[in-house]
This record gives C-alpha cells, structure tokens and sequence, in this order.
C-alpha cells in the first residue's frame, strides 16, 4: 500500500525545510570546522613535543661519560637507557604526523561538503521529491524512490562529515580527555626543558623539584655530561623515569588513533550501509497502489 497520511507528509515536509535551512545556514560546518581546529592543534602541538624529546634524547646518546668524577672509571653511554625509548618516540612522532594529515584532511571535506552549490542541488532535489510526495498522481512509485534515494545520499555526503567531527570531539571530551591531559603534561614539560637548556636555565641539585618529570631528568643528565660531573645518581634517576615515558606514549597513541582512524571508519562505514541501502531502495520494484489517489 502506498497511503501515506497527511501527517506523515506535514512531517516530512517540516525535516526537509529545517534541512536545507541548516545547510545554507553552515551552522553544522562552523561547528564542526572549531572542534576539528581543536584536535589538529592538539595533534601538532603533541608532534612537536615528540620532535623535542626525540632531540633531547639525541643529545644524550651521544655523549660518553665516566661515572666517577676524576674521569677514571667505566664508560657509560646513555644510548644504553635510551635506545628503546628513542625508537618509540620516532614511531610516535609518525603517529602524530598522520594524525593531523586526517584531521587536515576532514577540515578540507566539511569545506568541500559546505560549498554553496552542493547546498543549491540538495535542496532542489528534496524540493522534487516532496513535490513526488505530495502530488502522488502526478510522478510514478518509481520515481518517488529514485528522489527520495537521491535526497538522503545528497544529505548523507552534505552532513556526514560534519556531524563525524562533532562526534568525535564529543567522544574525546566524555571518555579520552582526562588521560590526554595527564598523558601530555610530561610532553609539554619536555618542551619547557629544551627551552630553559637553550637560554641557559641550568637546573642544580637545589633547584631540583621533588618530583621529576622525564624531560627535567634528561635536561640535569645533559647538563651534567656537559660539566663532567658525577651523574651515577641521576643515571639511576633517568632510568625510573625513562620506564614510566613509553607508557604515557602508547596511551596518547591510542587516543590520537581512536580519533583519526577508529571513529572516521566507523563513521565511513555507517555512511557506505546507508548510502547502500537508500541505492538498494531506489533500484526495488515498488509494489503496486491499491488505488490512485493514495498519496
């Protein structure tokens, strides 16, 4: 049966206008094109960390030293501690790196998905099918199919990648953000670490805080190489801190991962069974109307 009551139409009608008003309106693009500005920022500033400390690291591995004061004594190089961590740093830096290549990548789409045109051919193709909706007699079951399939691929590829991003920043401030903030803040202190070592902020034994993060750990055992002193102590205390880092490192893999290759396939794969299913309707034989003038 084709009947389709007047309330069903007035429904219909009503989800159609406020769609193509929220299209031209772009208040879905704008929105969307904030929260992606975000996570790139996010994912550029943590790139950048990663390059310092991979940096850092390198200083250190090149250096040997003798672990006594006067020079006499076994040769250490740090290459030994810091072989392992170097090597997840650089493929984390990676990570990061495709990271924000999707999260520029998705900015482009909702621009592309906003364009002023698209918006123009969306809504003249939802206008024809209303018209098919609410003029029956005058449009067969078939092509009432094939306009409706048309409008919601139109709409699909105008608000899927949009809504994705709002989405998935969602995601990140109800489940990922409390670990990212922890995850990040020894990255952001390796930053800082780098820059005092460049304006000659060199941490002594005074200055030390009583809790040290991975970055002020390798900036002390820098600077000590440089002074050649003592740094057995500060050896031992680089190797707690250095087991701690790769774990702080994987949980931001992971997070950066679930937003940038997770839920954009999830959500790519959502909008291919849609778009599958609204193709499949199109090309069904409808059945036959009991009577011509059911709408």
């Amino acid at each position: 049966m084709w009947a389709i009551n007047w309330q069903t139409k007035i429904t219909a009608s009503l989800v159609a206008v406020l769609l193509v008003i929220l299209s031209f309106s772009g208040y879905a693009d704008k929105v969307s094109e904030e929260y992606t500005e975000t996570a790139l920022k996010r994912a550029l500033i943590t790139f950048a960390s990663a390059r310092v400390i991979n940096g850092l690291i390198s200083v250190a591995q090149g250096t040997e030293l003798a672990l006594q004061p006067a020079g006499v004594g076994p040769i250490f190089t740090p290459g030994e501690i810091l072989d392992p961590i170097n090597d997840l740093v650089e493929q984390f830096s990676q990570v990061m790196l495709f990271s924000a290549a999707v999260l520029g990548t998705q900015k482009i789409l909702i621009e592309m998905s906003g364009w002023v045109w698209y918006s123009f051919l969306t809504a003249s193709v939802l206008l024809f099918w209303l018209a098919t909706l609410w003029l029956p007699h005058k449009f067969n079951p078939r092509t009432r199919r094939v306009a409706l399939a048309l409008s919601g691929i139109l709409l699909l590829f105008r608000f899927l990648v949009p809504l994705a991003a709002i989405a998935n920043e969602a995601v990140f401030d109800l489940f990922l953000a409390p670990g990212y903030e922890a995850a990040t803040q020894s990255l952001v202190e390796t930053k800082r670490g780098l820059d005092d070592e460049e304006k000659g902020n060199e941490v002594t034994d005074e200055q030390t805080p009583p809790k040290k993060s991975f970055s002020r750990s390798l900036s002390d055992f820098v600077g000590s190489l440089k002074g050649k002193a003592d740094v057995s102590d500060k050896i031992e205390e680089l190797k707690t801190t250095a087991n701690q880092t790769p774990e702080r490192i994987i949980d931001l893999i992971v997070y950066f991962l679930i937003q940038t290759l997770i839920l954009p396939i999830l959500f790519a794969w959502v909008g291919y069974s849609i778009a599958k299913g609204l193709v499949r309707y199109a090309l069904e034989v409808p059945p036959e109307r009991a009577n011509p003038r059911d709408g």
